[in-house]
Order: structure tokens, then sequence, then C-alpha cells
């Protein structure tokens, strides 16, 4: 059984990060052994006055028990950070592990840096990203990154000219989420090695928090089942999709995040 390990905040109220990471990873029978790095409220967006407490202190002392007990791990995947030295230990971490480290970089959406955060956390992010295996920016963190201007409509090589300026800082394989190509239409760019491959889906209208957690969970999981890269990142935004419109459905309120219930449920299609 492939065993992962989680390095993310947790939202005390509302679904994101490990409340909704760890369900969907759980679901296709993989293990996971969570390491909160802080303890939220809420998730960031659509609540005010976040409730923020790291727990940088106790996580390397958790992380070491557990390995006292003699477990490998196949992956560690790491996404939010409220600090810095959150994201050092991560980066720590992985070194120890030495197995495939997915990063996603969350930090950012629709042209903001998330309102507990501050151009540390990017300027950490910049330097981290060719630590890892994988990376999975939505398009404002692409652009962040690379201090690419915020555009509201890309075409393809617009695309691909920002997948270089990736590559220049060190990424060579991972995925571009939430891209807008038109008025109704989105797109996630997956490149690996030098190759660039695009997936147009339908703008929804409405996004809910989260789904950047349950994109990179699902391309986790089926990388870990032994798909390969492209096909894994395009089921991943078909789940997503599958997942947000079920939600968009159920009139579940948007800062609440995405269903649990309607991920699992659009992950289960994958069987």
């Amino acid at each position: 059984m492939n065993k992962v390990i989680l390095l993310h905040d947790y939202s005390c109220f509302s679904k994101s990060s490990l409340t909704l990471i760890a369900p969907a990873l759980e679901s296709r029978g993989i293990e996971t052994f969570s390491i909160p790095l802080s303890l939220l409220s809420t998730q960031t967006d659509g609540f005010d006055s976040i409730l923020s407490y790291s727990l940088e202190d106790k996580t390397e002392l958790i992380y070491e028990k557990v390995k006292s007990y003699s477990y490998s791990f196949s992956a560690l995947y790491s996404g939010f950070i409220s600090s810095v030295e959150e994201g050092r230990i991560i980066l720590r971490i992985a070194e120890k592990e030495g197995c495939l480290f997915l990063l996603d970089p969350a930090f950012a959406d629709n042209g903001e840096i998330y309102q507990t955060l501050d151009e540390s956390v990017v300027s950490f992010f910049k330097s981290a990203v060719k630590k890892a295996d994988i990376i999975t920016p939505n398009v404002t963190e692409a652009e962040m990154l690379t201090d690419s201007e915020r555009k509201k409509e890309y075409s393809n090589s617009d695309i691909e000219h920002l997948v270089r300026k990736l590559n220049a800082i060190g990424s060579y394989c991972g995925v571009i989420t939430s891209i807008p190509l038109s008025v109704s239409s989105l797109a996630n760019c997956a490149y690996k090695d030098g190759e660039i491959r695009i997936f147009s889906f339908e703008d929804q209208g409405l996004s809910y928090p989260g789904c950047g957690d349950f994109f990179a969970s699902c391309l986790l999981a089926f990388l870990l089942e032994g798909k390969p890269f492209f096909p894994s990142s395009h089921d991943a935004g078909l789940a997503v999709s599958r997942a947000l419109s079920s939600s968009i459905a159920s009139k579940r309120e948007r800062r609440m995040g995405l269903s649990v219930s309607s991920a699992l449920e659009a992950l289960r299609s994958f069987l």
C-alpha cells in the first residue's frame, strides 16, 4: 500500500487542505500521514479576520516520531504555508525522505496573495519549486512565480511562454491550472521534460476553495496507481470539473469550500 506524507494547514471549519486532501487520497487506498503545519479557524477565501496558529515547533517532532516506527513513504505532498519557516521544514523533510515530492505553491488566486500571507512566502516558493518533482500552481501563482504580467486571456503561445519561464526557475514537471482561454473556457497546462499538453474545459462560472487541493490530490493518486503523467493530469482536471459541478448544483455556500462528498463521488467515477 502506498503511504504519503501530507504537510498542509488544517482548517477547523470549511473544507480545504487536509480536510479535503486526506479523504480524497484515502478513498483511493492510499495511507496518509497528515502533519498540520498550522491551525486555521477557517480557510482563507471568504472569511474575515482568520485566526492562524503555527505548529512549526511541533512538525519535525511528529515526523521523527512516526519515522521511528520504520515506515517508508511513496510521496510527500505539501501546499499552503503560513510562514517561510514552515516552508523550510517541508524542504528538510523532503530531503530526508528522497521520495516523490509534489509541491502545490498555494499562496494566491485571482491576481491576489492570500490575506494571511506576504511577499516573503512568494519569494520562498520561487526558490523552492526547483526542489520539487512536480508543482501544481494555479495561473496566478505561475504568473507571480515568474514575475509575469497578469493576463485576462491566454493563447496557446502565451501558455507555452509561461511554461518556459517556469522551466527557467527550475521547474520541469507540473500542471498550471485554471488558465483563462476565453469568456467560457479555461485550461490546465501539463508540462514535463519539454513536452506540453493543454487540456481545456468549460468555465462553470464559479470556483470553490479547495479545488486546487483536490486537483493535486487526484493527480498524485493517479500517478501512484501507475497512470502516466499526462493522462493523470487530464483525469485530475476532469475529476475537479465533476466535483465542482456537483457542488454548484447542491447550492453549497462557496466559502465552505468544495464538497467532500462531491469530490469523493467524482473520484469514484475513475475506479
